[in-house]
């Protein structure tokens, strides 16, 4: 994996698997890091010429936290380039790290409207329900409605790791299509999902 979140009881790691000799970055090197590739605060930069890869994204529940990860390649029309599919932000209620796999733009867009509504009054009463509600409608809109739905590949999977003020530890979930579910041990999406968890299966636990 290229880039990876680490969240533990109480601080967000970027680019560390564990919290041991990684660079902690301060709350404003860590908002909005989702797919800065495509707002304009960091550059896209062509793929180097390699193997065809498979592009995954994954999320583990460890003993110390949650980790989320996600490859680099992104793809925009035919073009294949290096971006972020991470992202991080703090709201009253807790911390939310995420990686995403699938349609980029689409993908991208839901975390940020997570962060947007993040201190709603409907997100701050129940925010994992409130979270759920948000996502579940904008996939309907965005992707079943489409009015080229089945034309274009506008599928997405999020993995956010959640961490809320009341608790001392964080959760780990996973969307697909409209629903939220809380993730025991470890899951894996995108083309190489079913790989990934092959490898996992072999060094993570199965709860």
């Amino acid at each position: 994996m290229d880039h990876y979140l680490f969240l533990d009881s109480g601080s967000v790691w970027i680019s560390g698997l564990l919290p041991d000799g990684v660079h902690r970055p301060s709350r404003s090197d860590a908002q909005g890091q989702v797919a800065q590739s495509y707002t304009g605060q960091a550059q896209a930069h062509p793929a180097k010429r390699r193997p065809k890869q498979m592009t995954i994204a994954a999320g583990l529940l460890c003993s110390e936290g949650v980790l989320v990860c996600a490859d680099s390649q992104v793809t925009v029309g035919t073009a294949k380039l290096d971006g972020s599919k991470v992202g991080v932000f703090e709201t009253s209620w807790g911390q939310v790290i995420g990686s995403f796999a699938g349609n980029v733009d689409y993908a991208a867009a839901a975390f940020q409207m997570i962060e947007r509504h993040a201190d709603s009054t409907e997100v701050k009463s129940s925010p994992i329900d409130g979270i759920e509600t948000l996502l579940s409608s904008r996939y309907r809109s965005h992707v079943w409605e489409h009015p080229q739905q089945d034309s274009g590949d506008y599928d997405y999977s999020l993995f956010l790791g959640i961490r809320l003020n009341e608790e001392n530890h964080a959760r780990l979930y996973r969307t697909t299509e409209t629903i939220l579910r809380e993730v025991r041990s470890f899951d894996c999406a995108g083309s190489g999902e079913e790989f990934g968890r092959d490898i996992l299966r072999l060094h993570h636990p199965v709860s």
